[in-house]
C-alpha cells in the first residue's frame, strides 16, 4: 500500500531461441490476461518489461530465463519530468498529477483531508515520485495517513486512509484464514469453515529500540519559520496522540500493541523526550497577507503535530507483522479488489496441550490485519498468495475471533 504501482517477475525455460529472436532490451509491452476456468471472467493487466534479472543454462539446449516487469505507468513515468506548480489540497494535486501527467483515475477512500489548500512546485519529480510526495503530506483531521496503491484487478490508482481502511469488515469473516495441524479440529470444534494457511512467517518485528530512535514514541519538535523567525514547538507522546485515537475507532475488544508502562529509570517510554528534532516547515514564500496558500511544509502548531502522528503511526503499523501463503481463489476477479488495503481475519489456535478441552486461539498472532502487500504466485494451474499483514491492535480475549459471519 505504500507504492502506486505492480510489479513482478516471469520465468521460463527457452527451448526454441526466443532469448535471441525477441531480443529483450527493457521496454517491451506486456500484456497479462488470468482467466478463471470455472466463471470465464478475464482480468488483464499492462506491463512493460524492465529488465532481464537472469538467465542460465538448464542444459545444453535450453536456458531458464528470469525477467522482471513493472506497471506500465511506471515505465511512462520514468520518461517525464514534472517541474510545474500546483494548488489545491494535497489530495486534489494527486489527482491532477495523476490525470494530466499518467491518464489514470484515482479512487478516494478517505473520511477527510485536513491540509487546506498548498501551493507547491514539484522539483524536477517523476508523476510518480511526485504523487508519492504529496501523498505523504496528506492526514485526517484525527492524524491518520494516507496510502497510495494500485490494484491487480482495477484500472484506478486507490488513495486511502489507515483508519477508513483498518475500520473495514475483514473480507474473510466467513471463512478465515487459520494456520495450525488441528485446523481440522478448530473447525469441527467452532462449526466454522477455514481457509488453511499453508505457511507463515514472522520476521524482524516488534522493534521499539528504532521507533525510539526516531523520535516516534516521545520527543520534542521544533519546527521554524525563517520568514518571521518563530519556532513552533511541540512535545509528542505517542501514545497520548497517536495511540488513544486508535481505540475509539469501530474496532472493539481490543489494545494497541504498543504498551504504555515500560519504564526507563522509573520514566515511562513515551514520557522520556529521548530526542529533539529540528526542522526548516516554512519561509512565507507564499505569504500574500491573506493566507489563502502555504508552502508544502507549512502549518500551524496542530497540523505539525498531526504530520508527527502520521508518521508515528505508519512506523507502528508494521511492527507487528505477518507474511502469510494461501490458496489464491478468489482473489482475482472482476467484481472488486480483494487484496491490499482490505482487512483480513488471521487465527492461530494457542500452543497448549489438546487434553485440556475447549478451544483456544494465540490472541498475539491471531487478528484482524491490514493487507500491507500482496503477490501473487502461478505456476501451472496452481495459483496461490503470499500477504504480508499488519495490525495496531491486538484481542483481549479469542471470543469476538469465534464469531461466525
Amino acid at each position: 500500500i505504500d507504492l502506486p504501482y505492480i510489479t513482478g517477475q516471469i520465468a521460463f525455460i527457452d527451448t526454441f531461441r526466443l532469448y535471441d529472436r525477441i531480443d529483450i532490451q527493457g521496454a517491451e509491452n506486456c500484456k497479462i490476461i488470468l482467466k478463471n476456468s470455472q466463471t470465464e471472467e478475464s482480468v488483464e493487466h499492462d506491463f512493460v518489461i524492465d529488465k532481464i534479472v537472469s538467465n542460465k543454462k538448464a542444459n545444453e539446449q535450453s536456458d531458464l530465463i528470469m525477467i522482471h516487469i513493472v506497471d506500465d505507468i511506471l515505465f511512462s513515468s520514468n520518461v517525464k519530468n514534472v517541474n510545474k506548480a500546483y494548488s489545491g489540497q494535497p489530495d486534489e494535486i494527486i489527482k491532477k498529477i495523476a490525470d494530466e501527467w499518467l491518464d489514470k483515475t484515482v479512487e478516494p477512500l478517505y473520511t477527510d483531508i485536513f491540509q487546506k489548500k498548498i501551493k507547491v512546485i514539484v522539483p524536477n519529480m517523476t508523476p510518480i515520485d511526485a504523487m508519492i510526495w504529496m501523498k505523504n503530506r496528506a492526514t485526517t483531521t484525527d492524524g491518520y495517513p494516507t496510502y497510495l496503491f494500485s490494484s491487480f484487478t482495477m484500472n484506478t490508482l486507490i488513495h486511502a486512509d489507515l483508519k477508513t481502511m483498518i475500520e473495514g469488515e475483514p473480507i474473510n469473516k466467513r471463512a478465515p484464514f487459520i494456520y495450525g495441524p488441528t485446523a481440522h479440529d478448530i473447525e469441527v470444534n467452532l462449526q466454522q469453515r477455514f481457509v488453511p494457511i499453508k505457511e507463515y512467517s514472522i520476521e524482524q518485528t516488534e522493534d521499539l529500540y528504532n521507533l525510539i530512535a526516531d523520535g516516534l514514541v516521545s520527543a520534542n519538535q521544533h519546527f521554524l519559520n525563517t520568514h518571521t523567525f518563530k519556532d513552533k514547538r511541540s512535545v509528542f507522546n505517542i501514545h497520548e496522540d497517536a495511540l488513544s485515537g486508535i481505540l475509539e475507532t469501530k474496532n472493539s475488544n481490543k489494545i494497541v500493541s504498543l504498551a504504555d508502562d515500560f519504564e526507563i529509570d522509573d520514566v515511562k517510554l513515551q514520557e522520556t523526550k529521548a530526542r529533539t528534532i529540528t526542522q526548516i516547515s516554512e519561509s512565507g514564500a507564499y505569504d500574500d497577507g491573506t493566507n489563502r496558500l502555504v508552502s508544502y511544509a507549512e502549518d500551524n502548531t496542530e497540523g505539525h503535530k498531526k504530520k508527527i502522528i502520521a508518521l508515528a503511526l505508519k512506523k507502528l503499523l508494521t511492527k507487528n507483522a505477518i507474511t502469510i501463503r494461501i490458496d489464491g481463489t478468489g482473489f482475482i476477479t472482476t467484481s472488486g479488489h480483494f487484496t491490499t488495503g482490505n482487512t483480513v481475519r488471521i487465527l492461530f489456535s494457542a500452543n497448549r496441550p489438546n487434553s485440556l478441552g475447549d478451544m483456544k486461539l494465540d490472541i498475539k498472532k491471531s487478528g484482524d490485519y491490514l493487507i500491507y502487500g500482496a503477490k501473487h504466485s502461478f505456476a501451472g494451474a496452481r495459483y496461490q498468495i503470499h500477504l504480508k499483514c499488519v495490525k495496531l491492535t491486538n484481542y483481549t480475549d479469542d471470543n469476538p475471533l469465534k464469531v461466525i459471519g
